[in-house]
């Protein structure tokens, strides 16, 4: 696979985890998602059964709604089924053994270590991570 096409590979996996909005839709409904993925489930040897959600059926308003729905029940701040997509939150805070502060080794906070040292990397590298993920550079989508 080429640099070029390795980058959009990473774009449209990145993209799958951002708020769902009309721009993602369109693609969908038109089956160019379910298209792109199968012919790498295939050339991976992979079973396409997998992508069949990636083929909709339906009103694209009533798709988007229904995406909609599904990441605020997954990716919101509230609700028992929530799933963060910050490594920090995984992790414990940080590792530093000589760490005086009482949460220190409890998971569940943002900016640990594995987000100093992202932001640390983004630094060197020159990249400035947007601001809606200031607070949480090891945020799945800038990743």
């Amino acid at each position: 696979m080429s640099d070029k096409g390795k980058s959009f590979f990473c774009e449209i996996i990145s993209s799958l985890f951002c708020p769902p909005d009309q721009r993602m839709v369109e693609p969908l409904t038109q089956g160019h998602l379910h298209t792109f993925f199968k012919s790498y489930i295939q050339l991976w040897e992979g079973e396409a059964e997998i992508l069949k959600g990636f083929l909709t059926q339906g009103p694209p308003q009533l798709l988007l709604k229904e995406l909609q729905e599904e990441y605020h029940r997954l990716f919101s701040d509230t609700g028992a089924e929530k799933i963060s997509l910050v490594e920090s939150f995984y992790k414990p805070w940080t590792q530093d053994p000589h760490c005086p502060l009482p949460f220190a080794k409890e998971r569940g906070f943002l900016m640990g270590d594995s987000a100093l040292h992202l932001t640390a990397i983004f630094q060197q590298c020159g990249i400035e991570v947007s601001e809606a993920f200031n607070g949480m550079p090891d945020h799945l989508i800038p990743e």
